[in-house]
């Protein structure tokens, strides 16, 4: 395409033009990078495209072109797909179009192009375009340039006297952050002093520590802990062969980076840096003057310890061999511990709970690898009474093929946990539906399904019945007393049940008992979020609207949910378009009621879907109509008339 053309382009492009290219979120926080002055460098480049700095989280190369009538965009940020930065060159370019403002070109060597070609070269996606040819140029010159330097300067250096060097440190240690730390770091090594350098890396562990990350995902500002200094000195302190100060540190970084994780909220990057420092600890422990089984033990406290997974840098460790008389005198250990362990059968707090269970984790594996699997079962038959962890024996029975004794053990588990702790004895109750499954008993483990669904009737709960009736050859007279069940609340009988309209078939599965619903919560039939869900994933339309003016038509205030509510007007706007339109209206002005930004952006989704029905439909006059009633009804809302701004199909250039 043509420079000239693509100007067109740019000059037609309108709001929903660049929505349906990145997202309305996205196109949300592009318009603010733009407004806020974060882009800087506007340049074409030589055959039209747009390339530019964007100033986030770091400065970002990004480039912009027309492609095929799309535009394409590549950004060095790490957002995988279309982001803010490239909205934001989209709309700076377009204010310099309605300004009447000139933007240079940009030279072969432009840096920005060399970062564009890095990633290339890191095999991300770049369309195919005159980039390549720019890049490729750019690159060569800035390399010829760089190690014309590097050998100037290495040639300098080498002309100065010890005294001139040494001068010329001094002055730059007060402009090179750290290099005076790193001179007394290198310093002590040398001179086989550890324990200071040791106590520098504590002090740092905990002035690091003491603050927790943050990460604004709207903005992209924020702050990661900078474990560099630790981890460069716990580089250092390992290679002159102080492995033991190494995990000795670690054991600090540890108990304070467990609790900065727990106070940070940056998307895991704190945790990252971390378990960075981590790898190097467990890189050092084999190397430690600790015995064998002095390591292990080490090993499984810092696992037990780790909240996080600031310990995945341990699975080198754990790859290497250890005797099985290391192995046996690891169990030992953690069986007196397990035996001494009375926290949580005496407080029966989930932390307390869990961490035995971990601890009993590990000891299985420790009489594993010593060759004791005698032991093992007694063990978790134990554990499962006193800790409720029935799930833990039963898998290992199952595994180890003891069927019969899996199956008393599921029936034990579910009197045990029926009451206290429901969650597990569903989880039971799958096992003995897979058990079943296993064996082939697909009318069992139909009845195991139904039992699930009448606790919990839902369309999942309904669709995993399906399956295995369906293997069971009784889909239909199932389907016809569970779907009754969610009508009128009538529990399905073994005889049949006479209805209005023909006959509900006899029950074809185990009879379900009255405990099997009565412990819930008390139901009002019919269940109509549940029918409704069954009707659209079964595509009976007709019922789908059925079930939803029954729903609508009881008394009180009925909430507003968008996903639940779109589900139903995507399923029925092509037999009932205005309906559909209906529901979309009644979430988009619930969305706007609540002055949100974020909630402005929703209502935008699904007006947009209301102006596509009524586009389809020719009813174009009263799209602008709708809309400029919530305009007129919300005029003191600047940033919603904004985002109203991409739902009239107006070019950008002229709002």
């Amino acid at each position: 395409m043509q420079e000239h053309d693509k100007n067109k382009f740019f000059k037609q492009l309108t709001w929903n033009d660049l929505t349906d290219w990145a997202g309305s979120k996205i196109v949300s926080r592009g318009r603010s990078y733009q407004h806020r002055g974060l882009v800087d460098g506007l340049a074409h480049t030589e055959k039209g495209g747009l390339i530019a700095w964007v100033h986030g989280t770091e400065q970002y190369a990004t480039w912009i072109d027309i492609e095929q009538g799309k535009i394409s965009s590549v950004c060095t940020c790490p957002y995988w797909d279309t982001c803010k930065h490239a909205v934001a060159v989209v709309l700076e370019y377009l204010e310099t179009l309605k300004e009447g403002l000139q933007i240079p070109s940009i030279k072969h060597d432009d840096q920005r192009l060399v970062l564009l070609r890095d990633f290339r070269d890191q095999q991300i996606t770049i369309p195919k375009s005159e980039i390549y040819s720019q890049v490729n140029s750019g690159l060569s010159a800035h390399l010829q340039h760089e190690e014309q330097v590097s050998t100037e300067i290495l040639a300098y250096l080498e002309q100065q006297s010890k005294e001139q060097l040494i001068k010329m440190f001094l002055e730059l240690e007060d402009r090179i952050p750290g290099a005076h730390e790193l001179l007394k770091d290198r310093r002590d090594l040398e001179k086989g002093r550890p324990a200071e350098i040791v106590a520098r890396t504590r002090n740092v562990i905990y002035e690091i520590g003491s603050e927790p990350g943050w990460r604004n995902e709207w903005t992209g500002e924020g702050i990661t802990p900078d474990y560099s200094p630790v981890r460069h000195r716990l580089e250092a302190l390992l290679a002159y062969g102080y492995a033991d100060e190494v995990v000795e540190l670690g054991e600090d970084l540890l108990e304070v980076g467990t609790k900065q994780v727990g106070m940070s909220e940056d998307g895991g990057e704190t945790a990252v840096a971390i378990a960075e420092c981590l790898e190097i600890v467990f890189r050092a422990l084999p190397r430690s003057t600790l015995s064998p089984v002095e390591q292990l033990l080490w090993a499984v406290d810092a696992a037990l310890n780790d909240d996080y997974d600031l310990c995945d840098g341990a699975e080198l460790f754990w790859e290497l061999e250890f005797d099985v008389a290391e192995w046996i005198a690891l169990g030992n250990r953690l069986n007196q511990r397990l035996d001494a362990d009375q926290t949580a059968l005496e407080e029966s707090s989930h932390h307390s709970i869990y961490r035995r269970d971990s601890l009993t984790d590990w000891l299985v594996i420790a009489l594993e690898e010593s060759g004791r699997n005698e032991e093992i079962v007694s063990l978790l038959e134990r554990e499962a009474v006193r800790t409720d962890s029935y799930l833990r024996l039963i898998t290992y029975l199952v595994e180890a093929k003891s069927w019969i004794q899996a199956e008393e053990w599921i029936q034990r588990g579910i009197e045990a946990t029926e009451s206290r702790r429901p969650g597990i004895a569903s989880n039971l109750r799958d096992k003995l539906r897979a058990i079943r499954e296993k064996e082939g008993d697909w009318l069992s483990a139909a009845s195991l399904r139904a039992e699930e669904f009448f606790r919990r009737p839902s369309l999942e709960t309904y669709q995993k019945l399906q399956t295995a009736s369906e293997r069971a050859g009784v889909w239909q007279a199932v389907r016809a007393g569970t779907l009754r069940y969610l009508e009128t609340g009538e529990i399905p009988s073994l005889d049949g049940q006479a209805v209005e309209i023909g006959s509900i078939p006899p029950w074809p599965l185990s009879e379900i008992g009255g405990d099997t619903v009565s412990s819930r919560r008390k139901l009002v039939f019919p269940l109509t979020e549940s029918l409704i869900d069954i009707s659209i994933a079964e595509n009976c339309v007709d019922d789908v609207v059925k079930w939803y003016e029954k729903r609508n038509s009881g008394k009180g205030l009925r909430m507003i949910v968008a996903l639940r509510d779109d589900k139903i007007a995507q399923a029925v706007v092509e037999a009932y378009p205005e309906l559909a339109i209906v529901i979309w209206k009644e979430i988009a002005e619930a969305q706007i009621a609540q002055t949100q930004t974020k909630a402005y952006e929703v209502a935008a989704r699904y007006l947009r879907k209301i102006y596509h029905v009524l586009e389809k439909q020719g009813r174009d006059e009263e799209w602008h109509r709708y809309l400029a009633e919530i305009r007129e009804t919300n005029k003191r809302k600047r940033r919603l008339l904004e985002i109203l701004d991409g739902l009239i199909g107006r070019p950008i250039i002229d709002g």
